[in-house]
């Protein structure tokens, strides 16, 4: 049976990593990971991984190309719900592992994930559209956009943002909105400009109202396109104000939870006379 199409998910977020230390490693499949590594033992060997569902423990099989390699627990999933989107739209997240020399010659592999609210992004690519890989961070101008938008109660978060060189800006695109122009550099431009019939996109994460950029320019022939998720992103939750002459009906604050049995009130009986 083939396995489900990986999804690449950002290992890292805003320059930050949460690393987490595969558990029951597999030494003999991890050894044979080395010689495809990028990287050696002493800096990190660097190789993709894949998270897949482990019923039995409710954590992750951290899968290599080889096979099974290690996992991680029931908590560490826990904490990135948004990633039950890309299991339920029929793919596999997949991000970055790194393998490092222990103690006593043993190998232990870390998982890289980026923060969990940044993690999935909430649109995906148009059609066409290849996705840079992630390295340069560049500010957005969003006073030249749109505004948010409907993004703005949804943030912190991630979009995937389509690019297109307007004159000497960069435009960033996403949800149907415009986040604004590009803080961009000569690379980014060159890209850009060089590649006119290559629809490109970036992550984008919007955290405070601040979008940043993610993107390496210059490794544009590493850029993939990801297939689309099937589960959209979660109704962010939106505040509602109420007018001040709004009825409410006040519940008052309990000490504790009933508990025990509770009467029931039925009909009076009538008894007979």
């Amino acid at each position: 049976m083939p396995h489900p199409q990986p999804y690449p998910i950002a290992p890292f977020s805003l320059g930050e990593s949460r690393v987490y230390l595969a558990e029951d490693l597999d030494s003999a499949s991890a050894w044979s990971l080395i010689p495809g590594a990028v990287g050696d033992l002493e800096e990190g060997a660097t190789i993709p991984v894949m998270l897949l569902p482990h019923p039995a423990t409710g954590g992750w099989t951290v899968r290599s190309a080889h096979g099974g390699v290690g996992r991680l627990g029931a908590e560490v999933r826990a904490e990135y719900p948004d990633l039950e989107r890309v299991t339920r739209s029929g793919l596999v997240s997949s991000t970055v592992g790194v393998l490092h020399a222990g103690e006593r010659g043993l190998l232990e592999l870390e998982v890289w994930l980026p923060l969990p609210a940044l993690a999935v992004p909430r649109n995906n690519l148009p059609a066409g559209t290849v996705l840079l890989p992630q390295g340069v961070s560049y500010l957005v101008d969003a006073s030249a956009g749109d505004g948010l938008g409907p993004l703005a109660d949804a943030q912190p978060c991630q979009v995937l943002a389509t690019l297109t060189v307007l004159g000497e800006s960069v435009i960033a695109a996403a949800a149907e909105t415009v986040l604004g122009v590009v803080q961009a550099d000569e690379p980014l431009l060159a890209v850009l400009r060089d590649n006119p019939s290559l629809a490109i996109a970036a992550r984008a994460f919007i955290v405070s109202d601040t979008v940043v950029i993610d993107a390496a320019p210059e490794q544009v022939h590493d850029s993939v396109a990801l297939p689309p998720l099937r589960v959209p992103a979660p109704e962010p939750f939106v505040a509602v104000e109420l007018a001040e002459n709004h009825d409410v009906m006040l519940v008052p604050e309990l000490d504790e939870a009933p508990a025990g049995h509770r009467p029931l009130t039925g009909p009076p009986v009538i008894e007979d006379v």
